[in-house]
């Protein structure tokens, strides 16, 4: 039997995960990849409470300071730290939100 547990780390993982994602508001954030840091969020790893004063940057890893986004409408975008922090504005922007959740590998 599988142990899914064994997977979802960072060694296996190349991506976070929109909880908040949904199809009827498009610009919410599905998908991205996990080459994230943050002044303002630490640690970043588990499920992290992404609020408008939090700026989120790419790091050098895996596309050298920019990263693939996945949003709601099903489209999928690269982006640089600037175009990821009006993406979150977008995502917030489109809903009631306070707080939009994401799930990053441990």
């Amino acid at each position: 039997m599988w142990d899914w547990s064994l997977f979802t780390n960072n060694s296996h993982l190349s991506y976070f995960v929109g909880l908040d994602a949904d199809e009827t508001k498009p610009q919410t954030i599905l998908s991205g990849d996990r080459n994230l840091i943050s002044a303002t969020i630490m640690p970043l790893k588990g499920v992290l409470n992404v609020t408008t004063k939090d700026q989120i940057e790419w790091t050098k890893a895996i596309h050298n300071q920019a990263g693939n986004v996945g949003l709601g409408d099903g489209s999928a975008h690269q982006s640089t730290t600037p175009t990821l922090n009006k993406q979150f504005q977008a995502a917030f922007n489109s809903t009631t939100q306070a707080v939009h959740r994401i799930a990053l590998p441990e």
